[in-house]
């Protein structure tokens, strides 16, 4: 061979290889892009979803998510009739994630919640345990689990018949939960509403109402801390 088709053949490998780096990194490009891309659209679905559970429990369930979660015959038969109608826009199946996606966005950080599809987030609702919950959102957010991965890490955390599982909380631990909950409900309402960049005067109206509640519940909790269990000044 001579040196002329050495330097040839050289020259057709270097630009052989050029274009195989210059493919890889359109590739690269081109996933990181759509990644993003499906990022954002989840984003924008749970939190659409989100918006749809709040407004389904104001305007069905009173804004109370004992109502909500609770087993009580008929209490969505409002919610079934919206669906059975001809023209309903979603399923009872779609409107019940919706209430799912709510709730979760009230027990789990909003960076988090967002970052999750509606899918994930109607498979963490089956983890009784609230901190659980979203300590295993966090995670599935963070190794990026697929609805797959986190159907098996939810296995056996389902919610818990009466009488089973573990030990009931305190009243000073289930009050504290409580105004928790209350604090965490007016914050995802207000993200929420920042979010769509719609606010109503009746909106605020209830804010300030629940922040109210909230107020008055943590001052009841610092009351009962106060308040000795035995006042006998003979007791040490």
């Amino acid at each position: 061979m001579t040196s002329s088709s050495k330097d040839l053949e050289q020259k057709n490998k270097q630009e052989k290889n050029t274009d195989l780096q210059s493919e890889s990194q359109t590739l690269d490009e081109a996933h990181a892009w759509l990644t993003a891309k499906k990022q954002a659209i989840n984003a924008q679905l749970a939190l659409h979803a989100a918006q749809i559970g709040e407004y389904l429990i104001e305007t069905f369930y009173e804004g109370r998510e004992d109502l909500v979660v609770s087993h009580a015959a008929g209490k969505d038969v409002s919610l079934r009739k919206l669906a059975a109608r001809e023209d309903s826009p979603f399923s009872l199946s779609a409107l019940r994630t919706f209430l799912q996606v709510a709730l979760n966005f009230r027990r789990i950080p909003n960076r988090v919640a967002k970052a999750l599809p509606v899918s994930h987030h109607a498979i963490l609702y089956r983890v009784a345990d609230e901190d659980e919950r979203a300590r295993m959102a966090e995670k599935a957010t963070d190794e990026k689990a697929t609805a797959n991965t986190l159907r098996q890490w939810v296995r056996g955390k389902g919610r818990r018949k009466t009488g089973g599982g573990r030990r009931p909380d305190c009243d000073m631990t289930r009050d504290f939960k409580d105004a928790m909950h209350c604090l965490r409900n007016a914050e995802q309402k207000l993200f929420l509403w920042q979010a769509d960049g719609q606010q109503s005067d009746e909106e605020m109206s209830q804010a300030m109402e629940q922040a109210k509640r909230m107020r008055d519940e943590l001052n009841r909790l610092l009351a009962s801390f106060e308040t000795p269990n035995d006042p006998s000044p003979d007791k040490p």
